[in-house]
């Protein structure tokens, strides 16, 4: 009986169908928010993950205290993503200012 490694077999067929950028930017965004949800419960209720793009992690805060707050834990957010993947996905957190209140998501 031989092993098969699914996750290889299936980050290869990802990789055939052009889809891993898409899987790896889902994933880093999910890890974003369970961290801020198990942390960060509070900041949770007005910050939105918007995408991750090319080394670039996006959120969106409601307001400026909620911007700053997560200025100051970016760095934090950065690290724990990038050694649950053992390697440097983010390289860089923007966070922008949003007009609008966000529902849960």
């Amino acid at each position: 009986m031989s092993f098969v490694n699914f996750q290889k077999l299936f980050q290869r067929a990802a990789n055939k169908a052009g889809l891993s950028n898409t899987i790896a930017s889902s994933q880093v965004c999910n890890s974003a928010r369970e961290l801020l949800q198990s942390e960060y419960p509070k900041l949770i209720k007005h910050t939105k993950v918007v995408s991750f793009q090319s080394g670039t992690l996006k959120l969106t805060a409601t307001n400026s205290n909620t911007s700053q707050e997560l200025f100051y834990i970016k760095t934090k957010i950065q690290d724990h993503i990038n050694q649950k993947y053992d390697r440097q996905l983010v390289s860089k957190i923007l966070i922008q200012i949003s007009q609008n209140s966000f529902s849960d998501y």
